[in-house]
């Protein structure tokens, strides 16, 4: 039978038997619907066999202006749609079948994409309000969502394809693009039989609304994807292909299109107030600039540079119909909502181009972890919510150039379409691939296109920001750009805590993610929003623990320095710091009662402040720190950490940090005061001696509670060696304290426990990581508590070991020697056996241990008195043995003073120390020529060939080596 039809007049036939099908459609009559369509289109395969793309031509139609393979089996597909949609596919849903309602429904409703779907009235009242239409595709696609979001995982590529395929339909009924529009429509209603209805008795104003629900759905949908991706951990693998993006933008763009003209339409008609309808087509325009962007975003080859063009262009062209500040709903509450994402987006950006830079793992971001009060740790960083930062947000950039992803342009109606268009067109072609291709990874750039991209993300933000919340971040002379002040800028004068905890609502993402680098951009912003914070609420800081916690007289803190680092110590200071508050709990409550809806913005703000400013006073002014000047910005930065430890009592980097800000000021003050004022001055200014105490006991005290929350050897060695110097620098004889003669430190029950104190860290510190200046520290305060000779000379000798270079170390060991054979003379063989175990020369140190031998004693026998030891012997042994004993200690001495010279070789000749040693040493020594040789290597320190008078001091770093020293003259 079908041969018959295929022939010259093929053509009627396939028109007939479609013809027929569509009466039938509208009679009802499925059955004979599908026949007849199952007719037209075996013809049409037929000739398809004979001619490549066969088609038949409509002239009679306004519509459908030819009829294809694919045209006619869209027909036929949405019969069977419609029969499966009245029983099979609605119990699979309700057995929960959603894999096999999938599998009956998408190759139905996906085999033709390329058929433009004829379109009816999606959820519009008609009549009575519980009359609503709908057509048979757009239920099938809605239900085929819900099969897809109720699979596990999620199919979100079929939801996806879904709301492209509705929006495609609705874009279409709305009569938009490029787009046709049927007359009449294969519908059905709900509760009811099928019936025609007229497309043309709908309104745009209907339409738009059903437009804007399925862009956002779209976008909602695309975050999904991209949180996916992100997820995965593979950046290029994207599950939607590049044409289905790009057939999206398109759809979006027709949107936009058609809304532009409708909101022309109305200003050309006159000075109207703003209705419902129009608040719904400007929601809808936002919404779809905003879903524009993600899809863009989906593309892994898409260049930094190309998504911040895009993001300018769109703010741009939102900016010129009056919508950059408004909303996707209709309340005040969501306005902003674009500006909101693009300054998520931005700040993503940029936090991703400073990660491509080798250089950057050196400003590392801080963990910021801290333990929960039973001493395990929780993250204080949360993962950063931004719908569009990858997850490898610190990976490098590593992307390849995309193919041709420019977006189809939709056909131009009027001069506001094209120049919608022209603004949008979604990418780069080819040719801006090539151009951008430095670019792609963040590595290739060149230093100049970084900055300049950079700057352009710094305006970008700066421009939203200004836009959103009238916060001008350029009111300095130092930008040539201006701002621009588009028509719905933000008249607020940012002067409410509502507008502050908004904006940090949205940069916190990015504060938690950056690393100190990054946070100095949001400097500005950050000293805006503290204007309106400056501090934590009254109740908060009337019975502050920190304070409480730093200057107690009552604390025991050599009990605490004892069990510091041991287990069950962060146990014992959590009930020390919340003593009076019950626990850490109990804390908490009481903290977010008085914070009230800011409790966020008071947990956070501090600490990313004091990350992004410039917190030391070191690079001040000589004397800086004597000053009221000084004091006040050295409290002012105290407190910002001391703010967040009220919020966050167990951050580790915020007690360390505020250590080392006392520790900083202890610093400053001896060394600024011992250059501006004498020792006699120093006693009589009452005030800054007790910011010394006062500081050195709250940095003791912040270390301490740093080693409770320490979790790594590295981190609790570091911690202990912080504390044992903060402990030894309260014994040292220095000025301005002390001048070495009228005014000498009191060693007295305080200074014995400051020393084994100290001692006490420097072995903790040594224990967790063996470091040569814990072991030079370690002989020292053996030397201070007078412990035995051997024990502070093998500290010595260790710390040697470990680092040989280091000059302190061979100075220290050479000259606690030589006091100890000018103090003990020559004939304690007790100390000359101690100190010939430690020669600096081999050679002396085997003819020394020969002569021992000779008289004998070995070099380590029981002990023996030399005067029990001369009772054995006989009265002319004695005077050999003393001659004997007389020439070992010469050998010694001429030994520490060559171990001393070799200290002042070089660049190290104004070594001070050792100069001052040697001096000492040939003077007592007073052989013929030792006088003169001291008063050189003393004057040495003097002598300059550029004045009269100059006093050459260098500060030895331990940890260059000999010969490359750092000098401080």
């Amino acid at each position: 039978m079908i041969n018959s039809f295929v022939n010259s007049e093929s053509p009627f036939w396939v028109r007939f038997f479609w013809l027929s099908g569509r009466l039938s459609v509208m009679d009802n009559n499925k059955a004979k619907a599908h026949k007849e369509f199952s007719i037209s289109l075996s013809i049409l395969s037929k000739k398809n066999d004979e001619y490549d793309s066969f088609l038949v031509p409509m002239p009679h139609c306004k519509t459908i202006k030819e009829l294809t393979l694919e045209r006619v089996l869209y027909e036929i597909n949405m019969l069977k749609v419609d029969f499966l949609m009245e029983k099979d596919s609605v119990e699979m849903m309700g057995k929960e079948m959603y894999m096999d309602c999938i599998s009956l429904l998408a190759p139905l409703l996906f085999c033709t994409k390329d058929v433009y779907p004829d379109v009816s009235l999606l959820p519009i009242t008609a009549g009575r309000k519980s009359e609503k239409i709908a057509s048979v595709e757009l239920l099938a696609l809605d239900l085929l969502i819900k099969a897809g979001e109720k699979t596990d995982p999620e199919d979100l590529e079929l939801c996806l394809n879904c709301h492209q395929r509705k929006l495609q339909i609705l874009i279409g009924a709305a009569g938009t693009g490029e787009f046709p529009v049927s007359q009449k429509l294969f519908v059905q209603q709900l509760g009811s039989t099928a019936s025609e209805i007229e497309l043309r008795g709908s309104s745009d104003k209907q339409w738009i609304c059903l437009v804007a629900e399925e862009v956002k759905a779209i976008s909602q949908c695309v975050s999904k994807v991209k949180n996916h991706i992100d997820q995965s951990g593979d950046l290029k693998g994207n599950i939607i292909p590049p044409k289905s993006i790009r057939d999206m933008q398109s759809l979006l763009l027709a949107a936009m299109c058609k809304i532009v003209s409708m909101l022309s339409n109305k200003k050309s008609a006159g000075s109207l107030p703003v209705d419902l309808n129009e608040q719904k087509q400007r929601s809808c325009f936002v919404s779809a600039a905003i879903a524009f962007c993600k899809l863009q975003h989906l593309d892994p080859s898409i260049t930094i540079k190309t998504q911040v063009d895009l993001i300018v262009a769109m703010h741009d062209l939102l900016a010129e119909y009056g919508l950059c500040c408004a909303g996707e709903g209709v309340g005040e509450d969501e306005e902003g909502t674009y500006l909101k994402f693009a300054i998520k987006h931005l700040l993503a950006l940029d936090m991703k181009l400073k990660s491509s830079v080798p250089s950057s793992n050196e400003d590392a971001t801080q963990s910021n972890q801290q333990p929960s009060e039973d001493g395990h740790l929780e993250s204080n960083s949360r993962t950063t919510d931004l719908e569009m930062v990858p997850a490898e947000a610190h990976a490098a950039e590593n992307v390849v150039p995309g193919e041709d992803d420019s977006s189809s342009k939709i056909e131009e109606k009027d001069h506001m379409d094209v120049g919608c268009q022209k603004r949008v067109g979604g990418g780069h072609d080819r040719k801006d691939g090539v151009d951008n291709k430095s670019v792609e990874c963040g590595g290739e750039m060149s230093e100049d296109e970084r900055e300049e991209l950079e700057l352009q993300i710094d305006n970008a933000l700066d421009q939203c920001f200004f836009c959103l919340y009238g916060l001008n971040l350029r009111s300095d002379s130092t930008y040539e750009d201006e701002i621009a002040n588009h028509r719905n800028t933000s008249r607020g004068d940012y002067q409410t805590k509502e507008q502050c905890a908004d904006v940090f609502q949205y940069i916190l993402p990015y504060a938690r993610g950056s690393s100190r680098t990054g946070l100095v951009k949001l400097r500005r912003v950050l000293r805006a929003i503290r204007k309106h914070f400056p501090q934590p609420p009254e109740d908060v800081l009337a019975d502050s623990v920190i304070d409480k916690f730093l200057d107690d007289a009552d604390l025991s803190e050599d009990k605490l320095s004892e069990e510091a680092g041991s287990d069950g110590f962060l146990h014992t200071m959590t009930k020390i710091l919340f003593s009076t508050k019950g626990s850490i709990k109990q804390y908490k409550k009481s903290l977010v009662a008085s914070s009230g809806p800011y409790m966020d913005v008071y947990c956070n703000l501090f600490f990313y402040m004091a990350q992004s400013e410039e917190m030391s006073a070191t690079d001040k002014w000589t004397g800086f720190v004597l000053a009221k000047e000084g004091e006040e910005f050295v409290q002012q930065n105290a407190n910002l950490f001391k703010y967040d430890l009220l919020y966050n009592p167990l951050r580790f980097e915020s007690w360390q940090r505020l250590a080392n800000i006392y520790d900083e000021e202890v610093d400053l003050l001896l060394n600024d005061g011992s250059k501006h004022i004498n020792v006699a001055g120093w006693r009589k200014n009452a005030s800054l001696p007790m910011r010394v105490e006062t500081s050195r006991r709250r940095s003791r005290r912040c270390l301490i509670m740093s080693l409770a929350l320490a979790k790594t050897p590295d981190q609790q060695s570091e911690i202990h060696e912080l504390l044992a110097l903060v402990y030894y620098d309260s014994l040292q004889n220095v000025v301005p304290f002390y001048d070495q003669r009228s005014n000498l430190p009191i060693k007295d029950a305080v200074w014995m426990r400051f020393c084994e104190n100290s001692l006490k860290q420097f072995q903790k510190a040594f224990a967790k990581k063996e470091d040569w200046s814990h072991a030079f520290y370690m002989g020292k305060l053996s030397e201070k508590l007078e412990y035995s000779h051997e024990m502070s000379l093998s500290y010595y000798n260790k710390a040697i070991s470990l680092n040989p270079s280091a000059v302190d170390s061979v100075y220290r060991m050479h000259a606690s020697r030589l006091k100890l054979l000018c103090k003990y003379g020559k004939e304690d063989l007790k100390v000359l056996k101690v100190v010939s175990g430690y020669c600096f020369s081999q050679t002396v140190k085997a003819a020394v241990a020969e002569i021992l031998c000779k008289i004998g004693c070995e070099v380590s026998p029981a002990s023996m008195d030399l005067k029990e030891m001369i009772a054995q012997k006989n009265l002319e042994g004695r005077c050999e043995k003393s001659k004997q004993l007389e020439e070992v200690w010469e050998m010694l001495y001429t030994d520490c003073l060559s171990a001393l010279e070799t200290c002042v070789e070089g660049d190290l000749k104004h070594f001070h120390k050792a100069r001052y040693m040697l001096a000492q040493g040939f003077y007592k020594r007073a052989q013929k020529g030792d006088l003169e040789r001291a008063k050189d290597e003393l004057s040495f320190c003097f002598k300059s060939s550029r004045s009269s008078f100059t006093i050459n001091m260098w500060e030895i770093d331990g940890m260059v080596k000999k010969g490359r020293s750092k000098v401080d003259l």
